[in-house]
């Protein structure tokens, strides 16, 4: 008639939190985006499947060589040859605008 269930056999997990947040990727992380020392535009990542570095494949399907770095929560991007430092600045913006 009555419930005197007392969990018998049962067992109860607490949830502890995990405190690496650095490791775990934000609901939308943003990078500022510089090509040399000039800032460019800030990009948010919509999802877990972009990374900053995305812009690194965008450009050298335009042809360009650049290195990227990621300082924080600045990117980077420098051209191998300086002569394509205005097509990478506007390769990077046209990037940013279709994010």
């Amino acid at each position: 008639m009555f419930n005197n269930d007392t969990g018998g056999g049962r067992f109860f997990i607490p949830f502890l939190p995990i405190d690496n947040t650095e490791d775990v990727k934000q609901a939308h992380d943003s990078y500022d985006f510089y090509v040399g020392e000039e800032y460019l535009g800030k990009c948010e990542l919509m999802t877990a499947s972009e990374e900053a570095d995305d812009v690194l494949s965008f450009l050298e399907k335009q042809g360009l060589r650049v290195e990227g770095k990621l300082d924080g929560d600045h990117f980077i991007v420098q051209p191998i040859h300086a002569k394509e430092n205005e097509k990478v600045k506007r390769a990077v913006e046209v990037f940013l605008h279709n994010r």
